[in-house]
């Protein structure tokens, strides 16, 4: 009996997303006559903030997804540029990878023979070891280098594909009807968004800022 009793907070789909876009308190929901309502905690103070209803606020976030988002066409038309210069690079890559490889072979067979020598007694062990030593460092920066190779395809281009993938990803959930993804997507959007006079107040971060200055 000692112990409080704590409601479990309602999965209200906004909760802790957005702040008050006068004293930045964050915004909370209630449901009133079976409709959600955000509105202000007031939590600093007075605030001038009314009540907005929960699918006004979902609506606008579904114009400003339609903001960073493509049709199928162009999206489809950018990320089939993008995998046609990426097969271009792997190609390149490629020839430098045997190129590579084939150095490391080089100096696979310099050890062989600098052992082979050694043990002939043509060279006295600390030329041995020195000669070797130089040689081993040239297989690890040429290891190094292969590996440097294999990586950048995917560093460089996956990124680029998967930002065009979420482009596309926004105009359907510009339609859609899932708050939970709507959310999810919004949040990877942008940060920080406001409440204000019953508007949502909202900049993309990079690079979905670019996409909103693409005449759709």
């Amino acid at each position: 009996k000692s112990k409080p009793k704590t409601d479990e907070l309602k999965p209200y789909v906004y909760r802790g997303l957005l702040r008050c876009g006068e004293c930045g308190c964050i915004i909370t929901t209630e449901t009133q006559k079976g409709h959600n309502y955000l509105r202000c905690t007031k939590r600093k103070g007075p605030c001038l903030q009314k009540y907005v209803r929960e699918e006004v606020i979902t609506s606008q976030i579904q114009e400003e997804l339609k903001k960073v988002s493509l049709s199928n066409t162009v999206a489809d038309w950018l990320i089939a540029e993008v995998e046609k210069e990426k097969s271009e690079n792997g190609q390149t890559i490629n020839v430098q990878i045997q190129k590579v490889n084939a150095e490391i072979v080089t100096i696979d067979t310099k050890l062989d023979k600098l052992m082979n020598a050694y043990l002939e007694n043509a060279l006295t062990l600390e030329e041995y070891q020195n000669t070797k030593n130089k040689l081993v460092t040239e297989k690890h920066v040429l290891k190094d280098k292969l590996n440097a190779f294999e990586r950048s395809g995917t560093i460089r281009f996956e990124p680029v594909i998967n930002f065009f993938n979420d482009c596309k990803q926004g105009a359907i959930l510009a339609k859609s009807t899932d708050t939970t993804k709507i959310r999810s997507f919004f949040q990877k959007v942008g940060s920080n968004p406001l409440v204000r006079d019953r508007a949502l107040v909202f900049s993309p971060r990079a690079p979905f800022a670019f996409v909103t200055k693409i005449p759709k």
